[in-house]
């Protein structure tokens, strides 16, 4: 089954993780003069601050969050969901879960069609992921369902895989 994917990803939503960043934030070392750090701390600090949080969406999804999932099958199924704020539904953990339910159903109607009679249990693995950066989006898919205990199916490669290898 070939699956043309594309994610959206944004900085983490704990809302402790901006004071993380804060607390682990360095002056840059090329500041060498006591007067020189302190007004950095004093002027820039909370900008700096700011940016290493928005920079987590683009972790490779250690800290960052999966917002919006789009799949399309080479059968012209779709499925496309966004979650909405923190705290207003659908968390990042549902959202894997429903997209890895949504492709293992897409998998059993295949299998179906391809054997008739044979409902559950006929092992389809050959899934193939298309994504304009692939080398991004899938190695994030697969770090975010480790982060949130979902299990990460067999299909979905690892984050070391190739393109065109794996």
């Amino acid at each position: 089954m070939l699956l043309t994917l594309d994610i959206e990803t944004i900085p983490s939503q704990n809302p402790e993780a901006l004071a993380q960043v804060r607390a682990n934030l360095k002056a840059p070392g090329t500041l060498k003069k006591a007067e020189s750090i302190a007004a950095w701390w004093e002027n820039e600090a909370e900008g700096a601050a700011l940016e290493a949080w928005k920079k987590q969406s683009l972790d490779g999804g250690t800290a960052g969050e999966i917002i919006s999932i789009a799949v399309v099958s080479d059968t012209g199924r779709e499925w496309v969901s966004c979650r909405p704020r923190p705290g207003e539904g659908q968390t990042e953990k549902e959202l894997l879960a429903q997209f890895i339910a949504v492709v293992e159903g897409w998998t059993k109607d295949q299998a179906a069609a391809l054997v008739p009679g044979v409902s559950d249990g006929f092992p389809i693995d050959d899934h193939y992921i298309v994504a304009h950066n692939a080398s991004f989006d899938v190695p994030y898919l697969w770090r975010r369902c480790l982060v949130n205990r979902v299990a990460v199916p067999n299909w979905l490669p690892g984050p070391t895989a190739r393109p065109g290898q794996h």
